[in-house]
């Protein structure tokens, strides 16, 4: 069984439009739709923002207001949706709590996503933003006990940094890479 994990493939992100855009993240869509054939199941994480966020700058945090919660641009892009839908699809919502941080996914992970990510025999792992989001959720894993299970597909991470801290994540827990 194959699992891959899609972190934060957000409208806020991916999107030139998004208000957390990523540069060049606007293809990932199409990659993801096309890796994604390969898999059984899918675990979305989203970020998904009261308004008033503790991270947001008019509440003295250092982000722009991104991915709030049943807006526009925390919505995923429709065809990965739909490429998603003939899968064991899952969501894991992260970001919350108003007045917490939270880059990394699945620290408080439902025992049914558990399940699943123990029982794969390969999890691959890819999105936005490779330097925050991925590097922090790989870090989590690792603690899971997940490691040697990870594949970080490079051709679907973008990060804000250009790639040096995912680089860094992918050497520090000796990860495989596609």
């Amino acid at each position: 069984m194959r699992t891959i994990i899609v972190i934060d493939m957000q409208k806020d992100f991916y999107s030139p439009e998004g208000s957390l855009y990523v540069n060049g993240a606007e293809v990932l869509p199409e990659r993801f739709v096309e890796v994604m054939k390969d898999f059984d199941n899918v675990i979305f994480t989203l970020d998904w923002h009261p308004s008033r966020h503790c991270s947001f700058k008019p509440q003295g945090g250092i982000w722009p207001p991104h991915c709030v919660h049943y807006t526009h641009g925390a919505s995923l892009p429709e065809p990965v949706v739909e490429a998603a839908a003939d899968k064991n699809t899952m969501f894991y919502l992260k970001g919350q709590d108003i007045g917490e941080e939270e880059y990394g996914a699945f620290a408080n992970i439902p025992e049914d996503q558990l399940a699943v990510l123990r029982e794969s025999d390969e999890i691959a792992i890819g999105g936005l933003c490779g330097d925050y989001c991925v590097s922090e959720s790989i870090k989590i894993l690792s603690k899971l006990g997940l490691t040697d299970k990870l594949t970080v597909l490079k051709d679907c991470t973008f990060s804000v940094d250009g790639g040096t801290i995912l680089k860094k994540t992918i050497k520090e827990f000796n990860l495989k890479t596609k």
